[in-house]
């Protein structure tokens, strides 16, 4: 069983989100379910496209992930950019970021690499 756990920054980034677009909530749950599989700490099965989903640092810790989470009601290119690393069997969401709010990547990808070290 896979242990999630999010950061403050991540909790208030999907809360406003939430509050914008309901259907992140069901994206947000669907995504759980595939990660179940897709990370499973003992026999992984690939479930996420490897155009959705980006490895930005491994270290012996964990692994910074990037994925495009769908979310219903919105197009893809509008999809949110959700930051998380796994060690072991947990998941840590870090941060997120959406085209709507016209989000800087580079900005993001070390903001998700400071705030692991909170959780890790």
């Amino acid at each position: 069983m896979i242990e999630y756990l999010e950061h403050p920054k991540f909790f208030k980034q999907a809360a406003d989100f939430k509050r914008r677009f309901p259907g992140f909530e069901e994206g947000f749950k669907a995504t759980k379910n595939i990660f179940e599989v897709h990370f499973h700490p003992t026999n992984p099965s690939a479930r996420i496209a490897p155009g959705k989903i980006h490895c930005l640092l491994k270290n012996p810790s964990f692994i910074l992930w990037k994925l495009e989470m769908a979310a219903l009601g919105l197009k893809s290119n509008q999809w949110p950019r959700v930051w998380f690393a796994v060690s072991g069997n947990k998941i840590a969401f870090l941060c997120m970021g959406t085209h709507i709010d016209n989000y800087d990547n580079n900005e993001l990808d070390r903001l998700a690499q400071n705030l692991v070290t909170d959780i890790f």
